[in-house]
């Protein structure tokens, strides 16, 4: 009944099978009643890829969500189509960093495989690209664009492709990096350290000598300052992939929360050259080291394209107050306000105004600059985390 009366979700269908004249029309019966829709231009944009219109899709991608992954990996895909490729591999990196689990997101895995190996830069095969292709495309399990052809206008994280006119649903094994992520998020819901380490060392054993865990497991020490321990779990990583850039990452927050900045700056740079550019989370720590070291130009310029990419970082909007004069500062914490109600009030409990204010957020974060898993701790020691968007 919901798909009936559903333009949007009508217009999806029918770009995931291909129509592009289908998923065209009903973008437009939305833009005709809201102009500025960000879900109706993302759709429009795929119908345009769909007919080739690479040049208009992405006009009409950049009026969409930002945060969407499926524009995101469709923008990708154009400058990967229009021969563009150190555009469209920077998009590819941005979009994979949009999807929930990038290990298991078929389009994400796809294009990324295939952007990549035409820019010289082949990586590993995760086991969900091999899955993928062997169900899309098993009878050219090297042939990327063909497997992205029969998904026609699919790049979301339910994927499915098109045989026999009939859509076709695309099933991908669980990945360390998920089960990863799914421990991390036990401490969000019980605030034991000790349940969450029973928790990895579960997935430890699923995935022996895979770094993502350690990865994860070195995040939750952030998220409870405990830079010691997870600067082991960071160097653990390391030493089982040395291009991990989460890893990079990791070590750059232990430096910043160590109070070396400068630090800092010097690992996320080293990470982000041998792992192929800056993860999301990377701009947020890097951009509080500038503000720290008085470099306010950098600070700011970190700090606004992390909150633009992802609005729920909470850290990054927390910093970029902090260097703001008066007026955008108050609309940083209005937006703070709206967005991390609790996380606002429990702050405003100790008193203070504006930049007082946003030092004790500081204080409470920790070492957590995520945008879903947002956890911090009151004055009393008590774990409380921000509800994510959805």
């Amino acid at each position: 009944a919901a798909l009936e009366t559903s333009p949007l979700a009508l217009g999806v269908h029918r770009a995931w099978l291909g129509d592009a004249a289908g998923a065209a029309e009903r973008a437009r019966a939305i833009l005709a009643d809201d102009p500025t829709s960000p879900a109706a231009h993302g759709l429009l944009g795929v119908a345009h890829a769909l007919e080739g219109r690479y040049r208009d899709a992405l006009a009409a991608f950049d009026r969409a969500d930002p945060t969407d992954e499926v524009a995101g990996l469709f923008r990708a895909e154009a400058w990967l189509r229009l021969g563009e490729l150190e555009r469209a591999g920077d998009e590819i990196l941005r979009a994979s960093d949009l999807t929930y689990d990038r290990t298991t997101h078929a389009p994400a895995l796809i294009l990324r495989a295939c952007i990549l190996d035409r820019l010289g830069r082949p990586e590993p095969r995760e086991p969900g690209l091999l899955e993928a292709m062997a169900q899309i495309a098993p009878d050219a399990p090297d042939d990327f664009l063909a497997a992205l052809e029969r998904m026609r206008g699919n790049r979301s994280g339910t994927p499915t492709f098109v045989r026999d006119g009939a859509l076709i649903p695309v099933a991908i094994s669980p990945s360390a990096r998920l089960a990863s992520k799914h421990a991390l998020w036990r401490f969000a819901a019980t605030a034991s350290v000790a349940e969450t380490e029973r928790d990895f060392d579960r997935v430890h054993a699923l995935f022996p000598g895979v770094p993502e865990p350690y990865n994860y497991r070195g995040e939750l020490f952030l998220y409870t300052g405990d830079t010691p321990r997870a600067r082991a779990c960071f160097e653990q990583a390391l030493s089982l992939y040395a291009t991990s850039r989460w890893a990079f990452i990791g070590l750059g927050a232990v430096a910043l929360l160590e109070g070396r900045p400068e630090e800092s700056l010097a690992i996320l740079a080293r990470g982000a050259a041998v792992s192929g550019g800056p993860g999301p989370t990377a701009f947020a720590y890097r951009g509080e080291a500038h503000r720290l070291l008085g470099h306010l130009d950098e600070a700011r310029a970190d700090l606004e394209h992390a909150v633009r990419a992802h609005p729920t970082r909470v850290g990054a909007w927390v910093n970029l107050g902090l260097l703001q004069g008066e007026d955008e500062r108050a609309h940083t914490l209005a937006t703070l306000r709206r967005t991390a109600p609790g996380f606002y009030a429990d702050a405003r409990q100790h008193g203070g105004e504006g930049i007082e204010l946003l030092e004790e957020m500081r204080r409470m974060l920790r070492g957590n600059r995520a945008s879903t898993c947002v956890t911090y701790f009151t004055r009393d020691g008590r774990l409380r985390t921000v509800p994510p968007p959805r």
